[in-house]
């Protein structure tokens, strides 16, 4: 009941802000401005923003795009660049248009002040906005999955923002829509959340990349791409595929995947292994997907998990995929290094990382740990990943702020997160719900032959 106020009042709050934040018209307001990636992350960005009131005011076409490297404070006659781009509906959606515009030819590792304009009129106030680098510097992003809109979330992101992450990377599963018209206010909510606390301690917005789960789609799985309007329409990435590839520099190649939801597991199979031949030369692979192949709580013989063990696991071991960003399951878990279905060596395999908590109430893990699983519990919980020439560096974070898990653990505050997890443990001895609970096991690795 508690949790249900919040949504109501997080509603009527945002009913309101649109209600003052009417521009000159008086018959529409913009919002819910987000940065995506339909291109390279180090020289282009997709400016995505939702105009909501009077429909008849809006034409369909002609949103803009202002941006310079130094700020201009919404003068839209002092910016050196400006970009056109597509103002559109979604289907059955009568209450909004979606705006998107996408900047090119962008210098990496550099700030763009950004201003977004319907019909020549600055509608929301500048923001910054920060590109990836092209070389090898080092990268920091923010990944998982199972949100919602609950207080929860609203915390979880804003303690995501104060590790300032270049970019966020989510698992599916964002707002709980389920690909409903009539629940577009799940969608609102989530934005508000997220335009409100994904901002870095130095005020960037913080672009997001986003895999399709269950709930973004009417109907769950194996569903058309219609199935889903909320993510095709409010997101710029590829607008025709529920699956793509992006680099982030030098050393990170990131596969976003569909675990069945739009697109079934074998119809990937050949791109997969196509794109990751063609990253061969990158450092470091990685991949972010729904459904995990490697569960901590669902069934391992679960449909679509083992649909992933089966068309994706051989092609992971092929081309060697550093790490695999699991979800779904509603907890937290790092596998042992995983390769042709047995435990490997350190260093050889593949490290599953999940299973999306980023909001979501928590669920059980067996205390006794599946042979795959190094660690796993019910924690809320974001990862921060770090990224470099010579290693990737994983820390798990709790809704505390506080980090509960880094590997590899020779990195530092390794020491101190698994003290921190000791003493989550000898606090629920005893749970009255163990589904409720921040409980966590762990195992030993133990090698392959």
């Amino acid at each position: 009941m508690e949790i249900r106020n919040k949504i109501n009042t997080l509603f009527a709050a945002t009913a309101l802000c649109a209600a003052v934040a009417l521009n000159a018209t008086e018959k529409y307001h913009a919002t819910h401005l987000v940065f995506t990636y339909m291109g390279d992350p180090s020289t282009t960005l997709t400016a995505n923003w939702q105009l909501i009131g009077a429909m008849d005011e809006i034409v369909d076409g002609g949103a803009r795009v202002y941006y310079d490297t130094v700020s201009r404070e919404g003068d839209v006659d002092a910016y050196s660049n400006s970009a056109t781009g597509i103002v559109f509906s979604i289907d059955g959606l009568t209450d909004r248009k979606v705006a998107r515009v996408e900047l090119g030819g962008l210098e990496p590792d550099t700030t763009y002040y950004v201003c977004v304009v319907i019909d020549g009129m600055p509608v929301l106030p500048e923001v910054k906005v920060h590109t990836i680098p092209s070389d090898d510097s080092p990268i920091r992003f923010v990944t998982g999955g199972d949100m919602g809109v609950s207080e929860d979330t609203r915390i979880l992101l804003k303690n995501a923002a104060t590790h300032d992450p270049m970019f966020a990377v989510i698992g599916g599963d964002i707002a709980y829509a389920n690909g409903k018209l009539e629940s577009v206010g799940k969608w609102d909510a989530w934005l508000n959340f997220y335009t409100q606390e994904m901002v870095t301690t130095d005020g960037f917005q913080i672009p997001i990349v986003l895999a399709i789960g269950n709930h973004e789609v009417m109907g769950g799985f194996n569903k058309p791409k219609e199935h889903a309007p909320f993510f095709f329409g409010f997101f710029g990435q590829d607008l025709e595929k529920s699956y793509f590839k992006r680099q982030f520099g030098e050393n990170l190649a990131l596969l976003v995947l569909d675990s069945g939801h739009v697109t079934k597991h074998e119809a990937q199979v050949d791109w997969i292994r196509e794109t990751l031949k063609q990253a061969e030369s990158v450092n470091y692979t990685s991949a972010v997907y729904h459904v995990p192949l490697y569960p901590s709580h669902r069934d391992f013989m679960g449909h679509f998990s083992d649909q992933g063990r089966q068309y994706w696991a051989p092609v992971f071991d092929e081309f060697s995929l550093t790490v695999a960003f699991e979800n779904h399951d509603h907890t937290f878990k790092r596998s042992h290094f995983i390769k042709n279905g047995k435990v490997a060596k350190k260093g050889e395999g593949t490290l599953y990382l999940g299973d999306g908590c980023w909001g979501r109430k928590t669920r059980p893990v067996d205390p006794d740990l599946r042979w795959y699983l190094d660690v796993a519990g019910a924690i809320q919980h974001f990862w921060v990943v770090d990224v470099s020439t010579d290693k990737m560096v994983y820390r798990a974070v709790d809704i505390e702020n506080k980090v509960v898990d880094v590997y590899p653990q020779d990195e530092s505050g390794a020491k101190i997160a698994s003290k921190r997890l000791n003493e989550k443990l000898a606090a629920i001895n005893n749970p009255v719900d163990v589904a409720e609970s921040s409980s966590l096991v762990t195992t030993e690795a133990t090698s392959a032959d």
